[in-house]
């Protein structure tokens, strides 16, 4: 029995077509994020601008900035207080990233309470971070300290 040579000719150009479509999104992609590593927008000051007196009231957000190195969402029910009890397990145990996400999820489910803050910047502090952690505690703890009032 012989094969039919046209079948195998159209296998083999059908396979081309998709290595070609495959290659072209993967350069397009790579081409895509190199161009926006490229064009940043730059400002000039303008020569006239008065300068600002900043003001004493700064702006705080309780919500925890997502960490970079998060990867994903949590399916299903998920509390406030598992969240922060596994966020402290971490911590504990000295994984401080992992307790950064957690206490980020935990953040993320109540932003209107410290402790997620506390896990989150004794974490920062414990991996090198100890300026950023402390003021950020500090803007925490005077946010809250506001809203309690």
């Amino acid at each position: 029995m012989k094969p039919n040579l046209s079948k195998i000719i159209y296998i083999i150009y059908l396979s081309i077509a998709c290595g070609i479509f495959i290659g072209g999104v993967y350069f397009y992609q790579k081409y895509q994020e190199n161009h926006k590593k490229i064009t940043k927008t730059i400002t000039k000051p303008l020569k006239s601008t008065p300068k600002i007196k900043p003001s004493l009231k700064i702006h705080f957000d309780p919500k925890i900035p997502k960490p970079t190195y998060y990867m994903g969402n949590i399916q299903g029910t998920l509390t406030y207080q598992h969240s922060l009890r596994i966020a402290q397990e971490y911590y504990d145990k000295g994984a401080y990233e992992n307790a950064i996400i957690w206490s980020y999820r935990a953040n993320q489910i109540n932003p209107n309470d410290i402790n997620s803050w506390k896990i989150y910047t004794a974490s920062l502090a414990k991996l090198g971070k100890e300026k950023e952690a402390s003021d950020l505690m500090q803007k925490a703890q005077n946010h809250f300290k506001k809203k309690t009032k």
